[in-house]
């Protein structure tokens, strides 16, 4: 910290403005080799400046394309303090920090679509952060000392781009072309199909049809990744494609075509600031397994709901959803360090949102917590107590769950994803909680050192080598006869943040007749307008 710049103008940019919804750029493929392709159709190849590459690619053949040489990024750390929809709200925040000898910058997110003389959507954000800390600890210290007043989340950023050369080349070695950055693809003919093979050693394909583009590049480590870009309704088509389940109501795949796109539309230039992609395809997004065969009824429902989205007070509507809240949904100002939002609430995930007569009203506290976890309450993602609908195992196991880790593994775990040697593990404290019982902070106690979590996301990467399914935990621990723990048994409830849209709650609702506005004005509120935009 230093306090010359205290008094300074902090910068905003300006956000970009559409004339129409721009297409979609989405990272299918990460952390590769090699990937192997087929193209049937016409296409261009050429790098990224159009300075080298193949003038014509036409019929069908075998490529592949892989990583001659590289270097990987360096990274830095950030501590993102609070991030804002008004850009004074950011500026006032900034200047107070700067008040207290921090240099403060303002990132801005997202974009303005201009429709006609008369109507703008701005979807834009404003976040506050601190950043060129070298080494998490150092941030770690700077976030000790914020945590009181806003909840600072530490992320890893890109000090420096990873380098390095891609080859391209058909299977006989007939046609090559090398680059020092991304190879682009250009179908110049409608049809044109690009087939990805043998992806992580799956033996299925990923058919990209009537993409606008398809990009190989060098993601932060060196290896390949593979950005498709495509219109929005080629994306939910695909999204809703693995989602889908024959068995799924018709109401319920409308609401998640409505709700995807709007989470889409809402959510351009947000997620992914600095990448070469507006989305990814991992539970951090949504999976996206191609753009080829798609059923019938997804089809149809793509169809019948184009165009169609939420919107809420001059913006396209944010719209999350997650497997399974566990009987209670999170605000989004818990989750993440931002402003509210008035249709993300937290509530019972119940008609009328009334606490089931079992449980506590209020979940924030361990006592409360411990009785909800250990509970089997009446609420929609319980399909225990229903019984006229069908078993959804790869949901209802997420519902209520447990995971038990020895004490060296657990240790092992915390060390790997935190980065800190905390020795002998002897307890991870509850410091506080969300409106749904969610963990937004913990104390981990070593023998050496205590780290402090803050966040969601945090606490749930830190005990998992992936991450827990939700930050709804209780933790019983196993002892020795020297009072030593020997294990960790975390009993947890629901899959993921808990904001927006329970999709098991969904699907209950669904089968028992509720048609698709009805479900999201429950999840969502009164307040949200289903209207038609002219996205593509």
């Amino acid at each position: 910290m230093n306090g010359h710049n205290r008094h300074e103008k902090i910068e905003i940019q300006e956000l970009p403005t559409f004339y129409r919804f721009p297409f979609i750029k989405v990272n299918v493929i990460d952390d590769v080799e090699q990937i192997d392709f087929l193209l049937s159709g016409h296409f261009t190849v050429e790098d990224m400046t159009g300075e080298c590459g193949l003038d014509s690619l036409i019929g069908e053949a075998r490529w592949r394309v892989a990583v001659e040489a590289s270097a990987p990024a360096k990274f830095q750390y950030g501590i993102s303090i609070h991030e804002f929809f008004q850009p004074q709200q950011a500026e006032k925040l900034a200047g107070k920090l700067q008040g207290k000898g921090y240099e403060p910058k303002i990132q801005t997110f997202g974009y303005q679509w201009q429709l006609g003389e008369d109507r703008r959507f701005k979807n834009s954000s404003y976040r506050v952060f601190l950043d060129g800390f070298p080494t998490i600890r150092e941030a770690r210290r700077i976030q000790r000392h914020l945590v009181d007043f806003y909840q600072p989340t530490i992320y890893k950023y890109r000090a420096r781009e990873a380098r390095g050369v891609i080859e391209m080349f058909d299977v006989n070695y007939n046609q090559s072309i090398k680059c020092s950055g991304p190879i682009k693809l250009t179908p110049r003919e409608r049809n044109s199909v690009i087939s990805l093979l043998n992806i992580l050693g799956r033996s299925d394909v990923m058919e990209f049809p009537d993409l606008y583009n398809i990009q190989f590049r060098i993601n932060d480590i060196g290896k390949l990744q593979c950005v498709a870009e495509m219109d929005i309704e080629a994306y939910v088509g695909g999204l809703l494609t693995v989602q889908y389940q024959e068995n799924y109501p018709d109401s319920y795949l409308e609401t998640l075509a409505i709700t995807m796109r709007s989470w889409v539309a809402a959510n351009w230039g947000r997620l992914h600031k600095g990448e070469a992609y507006q989305f990814c395809s991992t539970d951090h997004c949504y999976y996206l397994s191609g753009l080829g065969t798609q059923p019938r009824r997804v089809l149809d429902i793509v169809k019948e709901t184009k165009g169609f989205v939420l919107t809420c007070e001059g913006e396209i509507c944010n719209t999350p959803s997650h497997l399974v809240c566990g009987g209670h949904t999170e605000k989004l100002e818990n989750i993440s360090d931002s402003d509210p939002k008035s249709y993300l609430k937290a509530f019972f995930d119940r008609d009328g949102y009334e606490p089931p007569p079992e449980v506590p009203v209020r979940l924030d506290n361990e006592e409360a917590i411990e009785i909800w976890i250990n509970s089997k309450p009446d609420v929609h993602c319980n399909f225990s107590r229903k019984k006229d609908v069908e078993n959804f195992q790869k949901f209802r196991q997420y519902f209520r769950w447990e995971i038990e880790y020895a004490r060296h593994e657990l240790e092992e775990i915390i060390s790997k994803k935190t980065e800190e040697e905390i020795g002998t593990l002897y307890d991870i404290i509850p410091l506080k909680r969300g409106k749904s019982g969610r963990l937004l902070e913990v104390e981990i106690l070593g023998s050496r050192q205590n780290v402090k979590l803050v966040g969601d996301q945090a606490v749930r990467e830190a005990f998992a080598e992936e991450r827990l399914p939700s930050s709804c935990f209780i933790i019983r621990t196993e002892m020795d006869e020297h009072g030593i723990p020997t294990a960790f048994v975390f009993f947890g409830a629901g899959n993921g943040d808990g904001i927006g849209m329970c999709q098991l709650g969904a699907i209950s609702k669904a089968f028992s007749g509720q048609p698709a506005m009805e479900i999201v004005s429950h999840y969502f509120g009164d307040s949200v307008r289903l209207e038609k935009l002219p996205l593509t």
